[in-house]
This record gives structure tokens, sequence and C-alpha cells, in this order.
């Protein structure tokens, strides 16, 4: 073999060498970084995961006094519903005992008539009973 081609060949030999070297020297290195990124991919999933956690606990409290502020908006708005419904009743009351005393003073004032305007109900409501049975 001439000198030429061995020379060719050890060259090709020795860029060959360097070129697997300088390979594995890429891949160690790229592996190397491949761990670094995973090492940091999990810390910034742990930190979101952290972050996520505290932000559903959060959540969790203001939904929980939320819920404490609808309870006691509910409870206001219920007493101050019954205190309205409490002061109507009272005041249908009051009404109620004037109209009541407007017409017994006009039934004491003229009984004839107040007889004849209850027979004449009484007569009405008879016939409306007796035609709804039919």
């Amino acid at each position: 073999m001439p000198n030429s081609t061995r020379n060719h060949l050890r060259n090709a030999r020795s860029h060959a060498r360097d070129g697997a070297q300088e390979i594995g020297t890429g891949m160690r290195k790229a592996t190397r970084q491949g761990e670094a990124a995973g090492e940091s991919l999990s810390a910034v999933a742990g930190s979101m995961a952290a972050a996520a956690e505290d932000r559903i606990s959060d959540l969790a409290h203001g939904l929980s006094d939320l819920r404490h502020a609808a309870v006691d908006f509910a409870s206001q708005s219920a007493e101050h519903l019954r205190e309205r419904a409490t002061a109507a009743l009272a005041d249908g009351q009051a009404r109620a005992r004037q109209v009541g005393g407007s017409i017994e003073s006009r039934i004491q004032e003229r009984p004839l008539r107040s007889v004849c305007i209850a027979s004449v109900v009484g007569f009405v409501l008879g016939v409306f009973f007796l035609r709804r049975r039919s």
C-alpha cells in the first residue's frame, strides 16, 4: 500500500476517533444537562405543586368565609323579615279591632237593618253552596 494511502487511512482513523470522542463527550455533556434539566423540572414541578396547594388552601378559606357571610346575611334577613311580619300582624290586629268596633257600633245603632243585611248575606251564601253541590 502506498504511503499516501496509509496516511489518508491514518488521518481518517484519527478523525473518526476524534469524532467518536467528541460525540461521546457531547453525549455525556447532554446527559448531564438532561439530568440537570430533569432535576430543575422536578424542582419547578414541586414548587408549582406547593403554590397550587397554597392557592387551593386560600380558596377553601375564602369559600368558608363566604359561607359564613352568607349564613350571617340570611340570619339578619330572616330576623328583619320576622320583625316586619310581627309589626304587620300587630297592625292588622289593630285594624281588625277598629273595624270590629265600628261594626258593633253600627249594629247597636241600627239593629233591624243589621238583621236584614245578615239575612240577605245568609240567603245568598245558602243559594251559592246549594248550587255548588248540584
